[in-house]
C-alpha cells in the first residue's frame, strides 16, 4: 500500500501514521476531541415581567378564562363650589373570555441512542426544549409590546 500525507487517521493498518508508536494511539485523539458537547448559543430572557399577567396551566380551570377588567378613566372627579351637592359616579367594568393558546414540544429520543451516548441525552434535550419554550414565550411578548 503506498504511502500518503495523512497526518491524523483512524486507519488501523495504517502503523507509520503521525500518531502511530505514540503514548496517544490513532483512535485516542479523534475520540478526545469530539467527546465534548458543544452547547448552542443562548439569549437572555428578560421580557417575561414585562408581561401584565402570566399564567401557567394549573391556573385554568377549564377550556378557557374569564377576565373582569376596570376601564380606565370611568370615573370622574366634579368640581363643586361651597355646599354645593357632588355628582353621583360609579366605575365602569367590561370583561372578556380568553381560549388559550397552547404550545408545546415533544421529545423523542430512541433507547438504543441513550444507551450510546456519552452524555445524559435526555436532561439535555429537557433542558433544550425548557429554553426553546421560554424562548417563544419572550418572542410572543415581544410581538405583543
Amino acid at each position: 500500500m503506498p504511502q500518503s500525507n495523512t497526518i491524523l487517521t483512524t486507519d488501523n493498518k495504517d502503523r507509520t501514521s503521525a500518531t502511530a508508536g505514540s503514548s496517544t494511539g490513532s483512535f485516542l485523539i479523534p475520540k478526545m476531541l469530539f467527546s465534548e458537547l458543544l452547547m448552542a448559543v443562548r439569549k437572555n430572557l428578560i421580557f417575561r415581567a414585562l408581561a401584565a399577567k402570566v399564567i401557567g396551566p394549573k391556573s385554568i380551570p377549564g377550556s378557557s378564562l374569564d377576565f373582569s377588567e376596570q376601564e380606565p378613566e370611568s370615573t370622574n372627579v366634579f368640581r363643586t363650589g361651597t355646599g354645593a351637592e357632588i355628582g353621583l359616579n360609579a366605575e365602569n367594568y367590561s370583561g372578556f373570555n380568553m381560549k388559550p393558546i397552547k404550545y408545546g414540544v415533544r421529545i423523542k429520543i430512541p433507547r438504543e441512542l441513550e444507551e450510546d451516548s456519552q452524555w445524559d441525552v435526555m436532561a439535555l434535550n429537557v433542558t433544550t426544549a425548557g429554553y426553546e419554550l421560554a424562548d417563544n414565550e419572550e418572542a410572543l411578548i415581544i410581538a405583543t409590546l
